[in-house]
């Protein structure tokens, strides 16, 4: 065993590739990097719904092309730096495994996930779990600013957006690894794609989705989202889970489809002022301990 561990190590260091995982957070931009690395013929690409059990079902298959493919192994798995046996499953996959993780200001991200997963256009009832942020039914507009100080929707994040302990945690797991922030993905994605790319060190082949945020799930009436979609079934023929598809990859853009669901869509809620900055307060001294064990440059943060 102790050979072959030596073998891959040094097939490693002669071809400079290696396995990677992209491990986390929530409303940190995850699902559209997915897609970009996803479609790049430079890399082998493993994702799926239930990541964890594919991995365990798979392991000695995913061993095998992570020490033989002639392309580094890329494994989505988005919140997996928040558990340990998880991070225990990638090691026993490729020992040498890299990690790659994107923070966002805490703040953000909670007012993201909140606007994101207060409803959900397929089946127009409320949603259950959110993959690694547990999310028991949907925190209403009215409930927001008391649940973001005091209830479930703070109690998630304290428990999720530990940046300190997370970014602690992949120093400890992975030999190398590759901290970004979501600001430098909204400035200039394709610049963004590129810095991981060569932190691969394989040639930079993919392509950029058309959208990069998650619209908002929020509808003013499901009974009218399910008419439309009805409507457009009886017209079109496409389903609403390929009409939805196209419209959140903005391939609907001048559609009568796009323009419905638009008038049907129910906006954003946020904080006023004085509201983000309490609630800034509350993450400080998580986001200075991160400051100090990263050195990442989090002025945009305003935290200074």
């Amino acid at each position: 065993m102790a050979r072959a561990c030596s073998n891959t190590w040094r097939r490693r260091r002669e071809s400079a590739l290696a396995s990677f995982v992209l491990c986390g957070h929530n409303k940190c931009g995850t699902r559209w990097l997915a897609e970009v690395l996803g479609s790049s013929p430079s890399l082998e690409f493993v994702s799926g719904r239930n990541i964890r059990k594919y991995l365990e079902d798979h392991e000695r298959v995913l061993r095998d092309l992570a020490e033989n493919s002639a392309k580094p192994l890329f494994i989505d798995y988005a919140y997996a730096i928040q558990d340990p046996s998880a991070l225990e499953l990638l090691k026993r996959i490729d020992a040498e495994m890299s990690g790659v993780l994107i923070y966002r200001e805490p703040m953000d991200a909670m007012l993201s996930m909140h606007n994101y997963q207060r409803w959900t256009y397929r089946s127009g009832k409320l949603f259950g779990t959110a993959r690694g942020l547990e999310v028991d039914g949907v925190i209403a507009d009215t409930d927001f600013v008391e649940s973001a100080k005091s209830g479930l929707l703070r109690e998630q994040f304290e428990r999720v957006y530990r940046y300190d302990l997370n970014a602690k945690r992949l120093r400890q797991y992975f030999p190398r690894y590759l901290e970004l922030l979501y600001d430098d993905l909204k400035a200039d994605g394709d610049a963004f794609v590129r810095k991981i790319f060569g932190f691969c060190r394989v040639e930079p082949v993919y392509r950029l989705p058309e959208q990069k945020v998650n619209p908002s799930m929020a509808v003013r009436s499901w009974f009218a989202d399910k008419v439309i979609s009805k409507g457009f079934l009886l017209l079109t023929g496409l389903n609403s889970a390929v009409l939805y598809d196209r419209f959140k990859s903005e391939r609907l853009r001048p559609s009568l489809f796009r323009l419905l669901l638009r008038l049907n869509y129910k906006g954003p809620h946020f904080l006023n002022d004085d509201e983000q900055r309490d609630l800034r307060e509350t993450f400080r001294a998580m986001v200075e301990e991160f400051a100090k064990v990263t050195e990442l440059d989090l002025n945009a943060w305003q935290y200074d």
